[in-house]
């Protein structure tokens, strides 16, 4: 069955009548891992978000896939240990979304402790080890001469040298989906847009969640053996739901900004890693014609899913630039998209937002609810197989999924890759070759291949039944296949998360708003009422970013 808004219909109709041996509510990356996990084990399995897939924390990180150079200062060695393994295991499963990226990082006179040279060549030799560094991407020290010429943008600081290491950078909205995608063509049901009403309780036991289709209104009860909350920010929300009181750890919420600057502005050749004079790390990565900047790392208590950067938070930003490249000026009026995202950490008392550790932590309640928090996009597969690995316990100890395999995920390509013989890179090199002898501009055939993967073809042969350009970077045949093959169902959908205008582009995207409703309209069967709230909603989301200009 495709993956798309037919199939979730037709499964929406039958749900009620099938026992599952799990459901996972969130669609984020720690969801979507759990699901996949679970059905490649051959658990019976249903996944629901209340918004789209990576709705939440899951579209608006820093973008990494990284080892966690970060937390080595902070001395957590398992976390980085963990973090660099699966760094390569996600490049190994998911090459076409996972690229590696040369960083620089620079040390001042003014940095002490860990960051200051001496302890950065022992930390970065340490990273290396830990994080299982392939050869070719481990650390070269460098003088100060040696990165203004690799860097140019870092002359003028106030350097006593520093190292170039190797992180990976991904798009986390599209690595999300392409898991949730991947549990759907091995099995398992995934619905976005059906949230939890309230957590069904049998004789003490959680045994699943009465839901609704935020789309239709429709309610039923899903039936499940184990109910694992991966909720993300709302976590806690969803604990509130159980019978018996939350009890023991909690949710900190810690609010994560970026900033994006035209490359032209900010015309970086390789990622810098800025470690301003506050002690953060502030990274500031390219990506295409675009630089990114970021991030906070602020204590948040407002609406989980419309966080918005303020003008406190922009400043801070352009502040670290101003202070990282002193021959350069920056200004806010230079920022032409932003975007916040919230953390959900485990409470920690008495300890600031960037103190907190990332590490995940399961929790158990009393009537068996499993509720999974922290941790980090690059750690997502094996949080999910840890998790997976108690619901088989909890499973077996009823009797049930007495036949299980273990866990198939750190050798099962996701869908994009899945059946490409030889390298990516050799496939990617031959399919943009194809698509630029159809007439594809370079830009557009590379961003297809390293978008869709296999599926490429599809959506060219899409293309040639509907040529249209709603915008640079996005064609008419890239909405109707997210709409057929990818369960997007909004505007905000498509041009959020499965093609993110509204944070890389020169316009926010906006130009391209009208069109896709009107197309997604005449697909979906959208009322004309409709198709003017989905474009009020989407210009509200790319407005909802710039508030901040306006305070």
């Amino acid at each position: 069955m495709s993956f798309s808004y037919q199939t979730r219909n037709r499964l929406i109709q039958d749900m009620d009548k099938t026992k599952y041996d799990l459901l996972v509510i969130g669609g984020g990356i720690t969801g979507c891992g759990i699901a996949l996990d679970a059905v490649l084990r051959g658990l019976n399995v249903v996944l629901v978000d209340q918004g789209d897939f990576a709705g939440g924390t899951s579209s608006r990180s820093t973008k990494l896939v990284h080892g966690g150079l970060r937390y080595l200062a902070k001395g957590e060695i398992r976390l980085v240990r963990e973090a660099g393994r699966e760094r390569n295991a996600l490049l190994n499963i998911a090459p076409h979304l996972v690229t590696p990226m040369p960083f620089i990082i620079p040390t001042s006179r003014k940095l002490a402790g860990a960051m200051s040279y001496y302890p950065m060549t022992l930390g970065l030799r340490l990273y290396d080890h830990l994080a299982d560094v392939r050869r070719y991407e481990r650390r070269v020290m460098l003088k100060p001469d040696q990165i203004e010429q690799a860097e140019p943008m870092l002359a003028g600081a106030d350097m006593v040298g520093g190292g170039r290491y190797y992180e990976y950078v991904t798009d986390d909205a599209r690595l999300t989906l392409e898991v949730a995608k991947t549990a759907h063509e091995n099995g398992g049901h995934v619905l976005n847009y059906v949230e939890v009403v309230d957590l069904v309780i049998t004789n003490g036991r959680c045994h699943g969640a009465k839901v609704r289709d935020v789309l239709s209104g429709k309610e039923w009860e899903i039936q499940a053996e184990t109910v694992v909350n991966a909720a993300g920010p709302w976590v806690d929300d969803i604990r509130r739901k159980d019978a018996v009181r939350p009890r023991g750890k909690r949710l900190f919420h810690s609010k994560g900004v970026h900033i994006v600057l035209d490359r032209r502005e900010l015309p970086v050749t390789h990622a810098v890693t800025l470690l301003p004079s506050d002690g953060r790390i502030v990274f500031v990565i390219p990506r295409g014609r675009f630089t990114y900047v970021g991030t906070t790392d602020t204590s948040y208590r407002g609406d989980l899913r419309n966080p918005v950067p303020t003008q406190e938070d922009v400043a801070y930003l352009i502040d670290v630039l101003n202070e990282g490249f002193p021959k350069h000026s920056f200004n806010k009026s230079q920022v032409l998209s932003s975007w916040a995202g919230i953390r959900p950490l485990i409470h920690e008392e008495g300890k600031k937002p960037g103190e907190i550790s990332r590490a995940d932590e399961m929790i158990t309640s009393e009537t068996g609810l499993i509720s999974i928090a922290g941790g980090k996009l690059t750690a997502y597969r094996k949080m999910a197989e840890r998790v997976v690995n108690h619901v088989i316990r909890v499973l077996q100890a009823k009797g049930r999924a007495t036949r299980v395999k273990p866990c198939q995920t750190l050798t099962t390509p996701l869908t994009g890759v899945k059946g490409i013989a030889g390298t990516f890179e050799s496939f990617k090199l031959r399919k943009r070759a194809e698509l630029e002898q159809k007439g594809f501009q370079r830009e557009t055939a590379e961003r297809l291949v390293t978008t869709y993967g296999r599926h490429v073809d599809l959506v060219v042969a899409i293309h040639e039944e509907d040529d249209e350009q709603f915008h640079r970077d996005l064609l008419a045949a890239d909405v109707r296949y997210a709409v057929w093959h990818e369960q997007a169902l909004t505007v905000c959908d498509v041009l959020e998360r499965r093609h993110p205008l509204f944070l890389f582009s020169h316009d926010q995207g906006r130009s391209a708003i009208e069109p896709v409703a009107k197309l997604m309209g005449d697909m979906l069967g959208w009322s004309p009422t409709r198709i003017h709230e989905e474009i009020w909603k989407a210009q509200e989301s790319v407005e909802r970013r710039n508030k901040w200009k306006g305070e």
